[in-house]
């Protein structure tokens, strides 16, 4: 006689079978879905990725990663390893920023394939056993609807294929006007312009420095490098794309208020007599100072003073042209050797010489005034012919002669009314003077080499004075020559 089995042995029974269900079941799928994934169709976003990656590297399988290796050489990196998640540099592991710095324009494309499962990797980048990489499903196959592509991290800059660019230049460098980079323009080099504006909507593969101008980049802009801003502002398109950093350096000036109506004349102590004291002591104490610093400059290098005088008396003229030009080149030339060395990074270390070269054109300046008060009070002494003062009092002479408008100019026009529009002229035609004599003297100065060549003044010693006999006085007679009488 059979019996019944009991409640629980039958649901023990009934566990069991649907276990081994359930295990078939997945014996039979898992085939099938290795299947389907090694059949997957490649996307759009992938193939641009894969170009972008096997463009520029060689593809090498490693246990639970993959490795690049650079097919032309790029500075500083031998081969980049991307493993669970991470990317690392000759074994280091880098952050995006590093990335970005070392790779250039290759790294948005090995930042989206990091991004990417280790299988979807190997899929898009690896050639599969016996054949060549499969992107699409064959014709005879059953239409397989692509997978939901996994959410990729937002970069701050999207990767971007290479766009078509009808023209390619070199650097522009540009001083006093503005520069204009089209959407179809591509710079292989740094934008740099001085005293004017800069307008991207292109392509640029190094830095863009702006000096007294204002950069905008536009919706399709597109740099590379770093962007530097002084004393401008910089504008930016939500759509424009920059992979370097953004330095501005503004000026800030104070502002003074005025509430409508208000005149500085008004106020009880700012008259126009005060405005005029006030403009005569200004006077008075810029010539006291720079007095003070040529008779340092005399004092400590007297031989170089006097080297620049004779340049100065000898070659007026050449010297005057020499200053003028300096002048005129100076800043710009002084601008632009900041910005070469600034772009470059070899030069940065030289950027400390720059404070240097302003003190010797400062230097030069002093030297040469001082040289060219002292040829003037020289000249006026050979005009009219008064006696030679040497050293400090012919510089005092000479700065008397330079200074000697502009001082009673101030003084004149103390008085006002008709002696205030003669103080004016008094004190323009003393402007003029000075100017000269800093031109000329800086000139003076850059022909001797900083008083370091050149002649130096000849001086003559005094004649004594022949001691002549009064007249009445008897000569007595030169006696005969023995010679003569034996003839």
């Amino acid at each position: 006689m059979l019996r019944t089995p009991s409640s629980l042995t039958r649901q023990l029974v009934a566990v069991l079978a649907i276990t081994l269900g359930l295990t078939a079941i997945a014996a039979a799928q898992e085939p099938a879905d290795s299947t389907n994934s090694a059949a997957r169709p490649t996307t759009s976003a992938e193939r641009r990725v894969r170009d972008a990656v096997l463009g520029r590297f060689r593809v090498l399988p490693v246990q639970n990663g993959i490795v690049l290796v650079p097919l032309s050489r790029i500075e500083g990196v031998d081969n980049v390893e991307l493993r669970e998640g991470t990317i690392a540099i000759n074994g280091h592991v880098a952050t995006g920023g590093e990335v970005r710095q070392r790779l250039g324009r290759d790294a948005e494309a090995v930042l989206e394939l990091s991004y990417l499962e280790l299988a979807d990797q190997q899929r898009i980048l690896l050639p599969r056993e016996g054949g060549g990489r499969q992107d699409t499903p064959s014709a005879a196959s059953e239409p397989v609807e692509p997978p939901i592509a996994p959410e990729v991290p937002a970069s701050p800059v999207p990767f971007e294929p290479d766009r078509t660019f009808r023209r390619e230049t070199d650097a522009r460098i540009r001083i006093g006007g503005d520069i204009v980079v089209d959407e179809d323009e591509q710079v292989n080099s740094a934008v740099v312009t001085v005293g004017g504006s800069i307008t991207i909507n292109g392509r640029v593969r190094d830095d863009v420095v702006s000096i007294g101008g204002n950069v905008r980049l536009g919706p399709r802009a597109d740099v590379r490098g770093d962007i530097t801003v002084v004393g401008g502002t910089f504008v930016r398109d939500p759509g424009a794309r920059v992979r370097g950093k953004v330095n501005e350096v503004a000026f800030s000036f104070p502002s003074i208020r005025i509430r409508p109506g208000w005149d500085f004349h008004a106020l009880p102590w700012f008259d126009a007599g005060s405005w005029r004291v006030f403009r005569l002591f200004g006077s008075v104490l810029r010539v006291a100072l720079f007095t003070l610093l040529a008779t340092l400059f005399l004092l400590l290098a007297p031989r170089a003073v006097q080297r620049v005088e004779v340049a100065v008396r000898t070659q007026p003229w050449k010297s005057a042209l020499t200053g003028l030009l300096a002048q005129l080149f100076f800043v710009p030339l002084l601008v632009l050797t900041v910005v070469v060395l600034a772009v470059s990074i070899i030069g940065i270390p030289l950027l400390v010489l720059v404070p240097f070269g302003v003190l010797a054109f400062f230097v030069a300046l002093l030297l040469g005034f001082t040289g060219a008060a002292c040829g003037l009070a020289r000249v006026a002494q050979h005009r009219f012919g008064s006696s030679a003062p040497s050293g400090f009092a012919l510089l005092i002479v000479g700065l008397v002669m330079i200074w000697g408008l502009t001082v009673l100019g101030r003084i004149v026009g103390l008085g006002g009314g008709p002696l205030a529009v003669m103080g004016t002229l008094l004190v323009f035609s003393g402007f003029v003077v000075e100017y000269a004599a800093w031109t000329v003297g800086l000139g003076g100065a850059l022909l001797t080499s900083f008083g370091r060549y050149g002649a130096l003044p000849v001086t003559v010693p005094p004649v004594p004075p022949v001691a002549l006999e009064p007249l009445g006085t008897e000569v007595p007679p030169v006696p005969p020559d023995s010679d003569f009488r034996d003839l």
